[in-house]
């Protein structure tokens, strides 16, 4: 997908703009043609037609290959448009796992919920992101209970005890908590 190919082929990184750098970095990883592409973060500092480009060629490219993708990222409206399966975790823990569309729209975990609540939304309901209150534990602080205790909105007692255990949450799906939302 980049322009005159064959002149960019002897271009040195820096006389590439982003977007044929990001489309270089995954024809690189793709050339392998690994079972599992690990994509961290890929479209970062990317405009949103750049975006959607690089994300509509790593799907095709992906499939075509019959490979796995991993995609890591902070940007569920990227999340929800690349991937079947969203793992959520928090404080490197894992909170909820499931299909991604089911995910999004019934979040189980109190943090999944902030997160798509922090989604601004400023097309239609012109309303900007809400911020989840408090801050990430550091590493070597992170509360003895479940992990987003310090921040959560339904916490309760139990909740800075002991690490909840992972429960099933629906057809495929799982949620680490004690109080998930029904």
């Amino acid at each position: 997908g980049i322009p005159e190919a064959a002149r960019r082929a002897s271009a040195f990184p820096h006389q590439l703009s982003g977007g044929m750098r990001q489309r270089a970095m995954l024809a690189m990883a793709l050339v392998m043609e690994p079972e599992l592409v690990i994509a961290d973060e890929p479209t970062t500092a990317l405009d949103a037609a750049l975006q959607i480009q690089l994300l509509g060629e790593l799907r095709k490219q992906v499939r075509a290959g019959g490979n796995s993708l991993m995609f890591i990222s902070h940007d569920l409206g990227v999340i929800r448009a690349v991937s079947d399966q969203l793992v959520v975790m928090y404080a490197g823990v894992v909170v909820e796992s499931g299909p991604t569309g089911e995910v999004m729209a019934h979040p189980a975990h109190p943090y999944t919920a902030a997160l798509i609540d922090a989604l601004p939304r400023l097309i239609i309901e012109r309303r900007l992101p809400n911020p989840i209150p408090g801050h990430l534990p550091a590493p070597d602080r992170k509360p003895a209970g479940c992990v987003f205790s310090d921040r959560c909105a339904r916490v309760k007692g139990d909740c800075r005890k002991t690490l909840p255990p992972v429960i099933p949450a629906g057809i495929d799906r799982e949620v680490r908590c004690l109080f998930p939302i029904e």
